[in-house]
């Protein structure tokens, strides 16, 4: 049985089927022109792989054990829903959205534990801390090590040897982590120096990229300069690639067309993996920047940051925040709805964090010439510590942000996190 793949698989299906092994498929990617020959294939692309997996089981339960209940294994669907970047809408969301209480309850072991090392209260658990802090996690040892030892983790009855395990994923994590700075200051370079800036789709190989974070490498590259990426790693006689894409650019349709250069290829419209032979490489990328130009045009991409609405400073309230919560959880095609709020007071800015970093204001409205507030919002922007000297001495500002809470000492207050700040006169 398969779970997350398969879906392609047909030279691999007619091997097994050879040496009498029959195979049942439970896959969500895009399917090829022909399908494999499985005993059975459970197929959608509306869920993530591990939806289609549970549902599977769950109708399985059903009919063996028709009396019992079955939401058994639907935190571990969840996390594999999240993290897969699929979008939060029906079917899905109701998974996650169920999920998500079996999760903040969960009896496994091995997963208390990784909330522990995490640092995260079981009971506060949301999609942010699945893509962020769990599921990274998890992935590290399949990206850096062995895979079996996640799997170990979330199977494990033994408490001693959960902590023995997620002591050995967080380590792994901490250098997945140092290796994807690494490698991305590196591609960030090459990018740099190639002299393709006005190409419309970002193609980098290199013979030092660890295959297991070339994703993450190409999802980085996307998120700063909002262009298709591939990111291969070259070996000697065959490469791996992966693949990340933006809005309009059907990332597995563009690949397969070049399939005959292609050892194998799979994925989604917005993320693909293929394998090449080294020597087809230069060929494949020029077809791909081809591509590109056709279906892109010479349109400049640019990065965008889309409002859901702007807000006088009255508006953002604890009652505002709670209405917000009801749309939770939120996620792929179901974002946290950003709003604007204009010429705001910065009563304070300063930076924080390591090296400056991170940029931190105290902002109520613009009452005149005698600025006061009825209340002052704390304010935190993540990664923009640079842009306060585009603010210094400005008398008011724009902000765009989601509304939050912070939590200090068991006190729950009302913030804003910046998505983008800049002078109001600007």
């Amino acid at each position: 049985m398969t779970v997350d793949n398969g879906i392609v698989a047909e030279s691999g299906v007619d091997y097994a089927k050879k040496k009498g092994i029959d195979v049942v498929i439970c896959d969500h990617h895009e399917k090829s022109k022909h399908l494999p020959k499985a005993l059975a294939i459970i197929h959608t692309t509306k869920l993530a792989g591990s939806g289609v997996s549970w549902i599977f089981a769950r109708e399985l339960l059903t009919e063996l054990t028709p009396k019992l209940p079955h939401r058994s294994s639907l935190d571990l669907a969840t996390i594999g829903t999240v993290a897969d970047m699929v979008p939060l809408l029906g079917a899905n969301r109701a998974i996650v959205k169920e999920g998500l209480k079996e999760l903040r309850e969960t009896k496994r072991i091995g997963l208390r534990e990784l909330f522990l090392e995490a640092q995260i209260s079981p009971g506060e658990i949301n999609t942010f801390h699945i893509n962020f802090m769990i599921a990274p996690r998890l992935n590290a040892m399949g990206r850096l090590e062995r895979a079996t030892d996640a799997l170990r983790l979330i199977c494990t009855h033994n408490k001693q040897r959960a902590k023995e395990l997620t002591e050995r994923i967080g380590d792994t994590n901490r250098k997945r982590r140092k290796l994807l700075e690494e490698t991305l200051l590196i591609a960030k370079t090459l990018y740099a120096n190639i002299g393709k800036s006005e190409e419309q789709l970002i193609f980098i190989d290199h013979e030092e990229f660890h295959e297991g974070i070339i994703g993450l490498i190409a999802g980085k590259m996307v998120e700063e300069f909002a262009k298709p990426t591939i990111i291969v790693s070259r070996g000697q006689q065959l490469s791996k690639a992966s693949a990340r894409s933006v809005p309009g650019f059907n990332i597995i349709d563009r690949i397969r067309q070049f399939e005959d250069l292609l050892v194998d290829v799979g994925g989604h419209p917005m993320a693909a993996g293929f394998t090449i032979e080294t020597k087809h490489i230069q060929v494949f990328a020029r077809r791909m920047h081809q591509a590109a130009r056709k279906h892109l045009g010479k349109k400049r991409q640019e990065k965008t940051l889309k409002v859901d609405s702007e807000l006088a400073f009255s508006d953002i309230t604890d009652g505002l925040y709670k209405k917000i919560q009801a749309f939770e959880p939120f996620g792929m095609a179901n974002p946290v709805p950003v709003f604007v709020t204009k010429g705001v007071f910065p009563r304070s800015l300063r930076q924080v964090g390591a090296d400056g970093k991170h940029l931190k204001l105290v902002v109520g409205p613009d009452r005149g010439n005698q600025p006061s507030a009825d209340h002052w919002l704390s304010a935190i922007g993540f990664g923009m510590g640079e842009q306060i000297r585009a603010l210094e001495g400005k008398r008011t500002i724009d902000i765009a942000f989601t509304i939050e809470t912070n939590e200090w000492n068991g006190e729950s207050t009302l913030q804003v996190k910046l998505k983008d700040v800049k002078p109001s006169e600007e």
